[in-house]
């Protein structure tokens, strides 16, 4: 396949942001013409449409959508070498796109990415959310650097990468002061038809949290799940119910939240990686990263 021109991308480019053919061709102060001339080579070359026709408006198709993320990057990167190169002096930047699995709470992703920012070179950090399967597919286009999850990569998975521990914690019971006293005394066997919030069930502290319950024979009253945890702070600070959450973040609870620790879930600990294609680390901010681990545990 012939190179593509990057002028026909861009010109594909300015019409799917601009909202269509009239309003690029203002912006660029070229005639429609010419525009719609440029994507329909473009087209042509890689053997797809990549707009049809709504009535009055165009429309990407699933291949031009799919044009449209590769060249936002392209042309974003574009964008930031023409400011880098405006600067007196080239400062050399360190990029890091982290894929963070979207059940990880935010607070627990900020904690574990942070050291990244503490680095002596500038940096310039970009973080993505989805989930696992979204995200190792990124990882394998090289359009994330690293994947933060919840759990290893699933066995079978046909990327090759590898599964580094990056934070091991306890996990605690949360609640509103006035919620969680009476439940303090006897904890846990007080939690017989204790008001809690579940995460989403198809996580794995969803099912560390059922295995536990089940062996403290305790039967819990499930008022409430969630697939986002920040959400499901939020209503147990409004005295919902209580709620699972790693140990390692119980100051950001109860600062942002203002919920508090009714008690460690024994047993129950929750095991954090980052997910890699380097069996051997290299990348000065996943070393950081990494590094905290001890600190973690």
């Amino acid at each position: 396949m012939t190179p593509l021109n990057y002028n026909h991308l861009y010109y594909f480019y300015r019409v799917a942001v601009d909202g269509g053919v009239t309003a690029a061709s203002r912006n660029l102060h070229i005639t429609p013409q010419t525009i719609s001339g440029q994507i329909t080579a473009l087209e042509q070359q890689i053997g797809y449409p990549l707009f049809e026709r709504q009535g009055k408006t165009l429309v990407l198709t699933p291949r031009g959508r799919m044009v449209l993320s590769y060249a936002e990057d392209i042309f974003h990167l574009g964008d930031e070498l023409k400011t880098l190169l405006k600067q007196p002096e080239v400062v050399e930047r360190l990029s890091i796109t982290v894929g963070i699995v979207d059940v990880i709470p935010k607070a627990l992703a900020y904690t574990l990415i942070k050291p990244v920012t503490s680095l002596d070179q500038p940096v310039h950090l970009v973080c993505r959310e989805g989930s696992l399967e979204h995200l190792l597919g990124e990882l394998a286009v090289n359009k994330v650097d690293l994947v933060l999850s919840e759990r290893p990569m699933p066995p079978g998975a046909r990327l090759r990468a590898y599964n580094h521990l990056v934070a091991e914690t306890d996990i605690a019971l949360f609640g509103r002061e006035d919620l969680i006293e009476p439940y303090r005394q006897n904890f846990p066997g007080s939690l017989i038809s204790a008001p809690l919030l579940m995460p989403s069930s198809q996580t794995m502290l969803s099912q560390l949290l059922v295995s536990w319950f089940d062996q403290h024979d305790l039967n819990p009253l499930v008022v409430g799940e969630f697939d986002d945890s920040a959400l499901a702070y939020a209503f147990c600070h409004e005295g919902l119910g209580m709620v699972a959450a790693p140990a390692l973040i119980a100051e950001d609870l109860r600062e942002q939240f203002h919920i508090h620790p009714l008690g460690v879930m024994e047993g129950v600990r929750a095991q954090f990686y980052v997910i890699s294609q380097q069996k051997k680390i290299k990348h000065p901010g996943i070393v950081a990263m990494l590094n905290q681990q001890k600190s973690h545990s």
